[in-house]
This record gives C-alpha cells, structure tokens and sequence, in this order.
C-alpha cells in the first residue's frame, strides 16, 4: 500500500474515532503530483497536547528573544521619522506569535549648547516606543493545527479502504520503517571497515535480511498469542 504523508491542517469534520485518534475523509477525488489520491484528515489527542506544549515553550522563547530585539530597537535613534517607521515594519515582519501594541515614533529635539534650552532646537532625532503582546489570532490559527495531519493514498476504493483502514495500515507500517532503520544502521556499514569484496557483502547483507525476517515473525507469533489471552 503507498502511503503519503503530505502535511497539516486547520479543521476537520465527519470525524470517527479510532482509539486515540481520530479520522475523517473530507474528499475522494484528488488529484496531487498527477496522481490521484484518496485523502483523510488524522487528528491525536496525544500529539495534540504533546504538540500544545511546545507550541507554548516556542511562544513563551519568541518572546524573550524578540523582547531583546525590540529593546535594542528602542534604544536606536534615526534620523528621520520615515527611517524609524522602516524599521518598525522590518521588525514586525519577523514576529511569528506576537505583534507591537500601539507603536509610537518619538522625536527628541538637540540643541547647540548644554543647560536648559533658550533656543529652538537645532536638529531631531526619533525613536521607536512599542510592547510585545501576543497576537490571539495567529496563534489561534496554530492551536487548530496541532495534532492534526493527512494521510493520502492512491487506492481509490472508498468502501474497501475507509479512513479508519488507511490509518490502521498507516500505523501498521511503523515496525517495517524500524526494520529498514536496523538495516540501515551505521553497524552494519561493513565495506567501509571489515568487508571489501562486493560478493561478500551481498552475503551479509542477505544474512541480515534473513534476520529481520525471523524477528519480525517472532514478533508476530507473539502478538498472536498475546491476543489469544
């Protein structure tokens, strides 16, 4: 079965449970890469509140950093008042979660002598004066994607594949993905240190094919009688 993990969204609906997920298909003719798919919307409780989690260490970190930035840019003087607004809509370009409340251009007058000021001012510099506040609708937009995300296939057939079999054979494919890690791992590089001839490596790596094969039939056997119980 090719599966296809093609990304996140923002709602879902026709939602069905399926242990701690949820699952719903929301169109059967669509077309992706000039094949078409089959797509449904898969949604975690788990991974939402994991997800949830870090999304709120990710916006409590933006904060600090920006606050950084913003004081650095307050503590900037320009020349004109059109530099400053720059400035502030150069900055406010690089907020994911927060925006300025209520920013303000100051000018500050300089004068030619020191003392209390008997003239007019010589010249003005201005400055930025702005908070950080968090921007509720972003992040609202984030808080719905979390935990959610699509499954796609090209079998077509709606009735014979139903959401919650395409998510069942989605999750199923997670111990073969930890077979190919084990034959992947950086262990098993013989050609770089104990094999040199190309026929003994296929041979090792026939082994270890063969290995895989029994553990995951032992695995299997095991599960069986584990249900059995």
């Amino acid at each position: 079965m090719k599966m296809l993990l093609i990304g996140s969204i923002i709602v879902a609906s026709a939602l069905s449970l399926l242990g701690s997920f949820f699952c719903g298909g929301f169109d059967q003719n669509l077309l992706y890469a000039g094949v078409k798919q089959q797509w449904i919307v898969v949604e975690s409780q788990q991974r939402m509140e994991s997800e949830l989690k870090t999304l709120s260490k990710q916006i409590e970190k933006a904060l600090k950093e920006k606050e950084k930035v913003l004081k650095s840019l307050m503590n900037k003087s320009f020349v004109c008042e059109a530099d400053a607004l720059s400035a502030i809509t150069d900055f406010e370009k690089t907020l994911n979660y927060h925006k300025l409340d209520e920013p303000k251009i100051l000018a500050q007058p300089h004068y030619s002598q020191r003392g209390r000021p008997n003239t007019k001012a010589t010249h003005h510099s201005f400055h930025v004066h702005a908070t950080l506040v968090e921007n509720p609708l972003i992040i609202a937009i984030h808080r719905q994607q979390v935990g959610r995300f699509i499954l796609a296939t090209n079998l077509l057939d709606s009735q014979k594949w139903t959401e919650c079999e395409i998510l069942r054979e989605y999750k199923g494919q997670q111990s073969t993905e930890r077979g190919f890690r084990f034959l992947k791992d950086s262990l098993f590089f013989a050609s770089s240190v104990f094999l040199k001839n190309t026929k003994r490596i296929m041979a090792l790596a026939m082994l270890m094919t063969l290995a895989l094969m029994v553990y995951s039939l032992g695995q299997r056997q095991l599960r069986v009688a584990l249900e059995s119980i």
